[in-house]
């Protein structure tokens, strides 16, 4: 085989491509205007990663939130997270009431020189039907501060018809 006559294939095919990779999402004004009154209430160093499919948020993060009293339970750190998904709503899109919970996981990052985090995961369903791929994940310092929020699902699901 002769690589001459490949490598001008692999070229061409990487520059069709390289547009899908580095097109940037514009994002509304609605999640900019979001993002703003989510930065002057909780501080200017939250960031967000945008997802190139909806327009919204797939990650926030570089912030923490005020914990206020800390959880003294999974149960107790669900509901905080339920709150802040709810919170932050107009950035990612999830509805709340289109997530089940997953499950709790106990970071011990203390040994690791970090600090000890705890993440509350949920999957998204709409009308018991499982959004494939459809998590929301909220990480927390041990305190009960927020420090992200990372989704997969789909935005703006609640109300819609899953009947075959």
């Amino acid at each position: 085989m002769n690589r001459n006559h490949v490598l001008p294939g692999l070229f061409v095919l990487g520059v069709l491509a390289l547009p899908s990779f580095t097109q940037a999402t514009s994002r509304s004004p609605e999640v900019e205007a979001a993002l703003a009154r989510w930065r002057a209430e909780q501080g200017a160093s939250w960031r967000g990663v945008d997802d190139p499919e909806t327009g919204r948020f797939q990650f926030l993060h570089g912030g923490r939130t005020t914990s206020g009293a800390t959880p003294a339970s999974d149960a107790e750190f669900t509901d905080r997270a339920l709150v802040w998904i709810a919170a932050t709503r107009e950035l990612h899109g999830i509805d709340p009431a289109t997530l089940v919970l997953e499950g709790t996981q106990f970071l011990p990052l203390g040994a690791t020189g970090s600090s000890d985090k705890l993440t509350v995961r949920f999957r998204q369903e709409v009308s018991g039907t499982r959004v494939v791929g459809g998590y929301v994940n909220a990480l927390f310092d041990a305190a009960g501060a927020l420090l992200s929020l990372q989704s997969s699902g789909l935005p703006d699901l609640a109300g819609f018809d899953v009947t075959p």
